[in-house]
């Protein structure tokens, strides 16, 4: 949107099918691999959709006071974060952010850290993963500020958001130059790497990928609910 306020608002609600759809395809991309993750991910889906349904039937008012209405906000609220952490900075492609340190934006006020565990700490995030998060402050403070853009540290995100989507709400670069915009909406860049012999249609959801997906994640539920200890594991070929 041209408006940046409207990107604040709107961002997370016009992105979520697009989300949703790559999700679904890496999770077949696991399938294809051949990779336990899959497992694991159906799994927790399923019970998602078991205490979903239960709750929906107790229940039905206070389900989408307590639970959808709060899930909701939780999803507008990363996304968005993921948005303000990410606009206007550099585009490195993926598996290749060595030694960059200007794709992502910081956010250091201790409240937002204490309540989303750090994750405003975000070049380092990105940079390491599988560091855990209380490591953060410290390994943004080593290696990511002596190296990054001085303006990609904000000490508040409510301060931040105000002055680039209210007031003045001018959308720009982390460096203050004015985003381009003329050419007009671009198509979604696959972020997925294919190992070799794996290519996009080998992932490409289907209706008979997805509901194939569907059966097994009902299969599995259905195993687990007769047998616990049972899990169907598929080795890496």
């Amino acid at each position: 949107y041209k408006s940046n306020f409207l990107n604040l608002v709107l961002f997370q609600p016009t992105v979520a099918g697009a989300v949703m759809k790559s999700d679904l395809r890496f999770l077949r991309l696991q399938h294809v691999l051949g990779r336990p993750f899959i497992v694991q991910a159906v799994r927790e889906l399923m019970v998602l959709l078991i205490v979903t349904i239960t709750l929906i039937t107790i229940d039905f008012r206070k389900f989408m006071l307590y639970f959808m209405v709060p899930h909701l906000f939780g999803q507008w609220g990363i996304v968005t974060m993921n948005l303000l952490q990410h606009d206007g900075c550099d585009t490195i492609a993926e598996g290749k952010m060595e030694g960059e340190f200007n794709h992502s934006r910081n956010f250091t006020g201790w409240l937002l850290n204490f309540l989303t565990m750090n994750n405003g700490y975000h070049t380092i995030h990105h940079m390491n993963p599988t560091m855990h998060w209380s490591k953060y402050p410290e390994a943004h403070k080593k290696l990511v500020k002596p190296n990054m853009h001085p303006a990609l540290e904000q000490p508040s995100m409510v301060a931040y958001m105000w002055r680039a989507c209210v007031y003045p709400g001018i959308r720009e670069t982390y460096d203050h130059k004015p985003v381009d915009l003329s050419n007009g909406s671009e198509p979604d860049e696959d972020w997925m790497q294919y190992p070799e012999g794996v290519t996009a249609k080998d992932v490409a959801l289907t209706p008979g990928r997805v509901a194939g997906m569907i059966l097994n994640g009902a299969f599995l539920v259905l195993g687990k609910a007769l047998c616990p200890i049972w899990s169907p594991f598929v080795k890496l070929a």
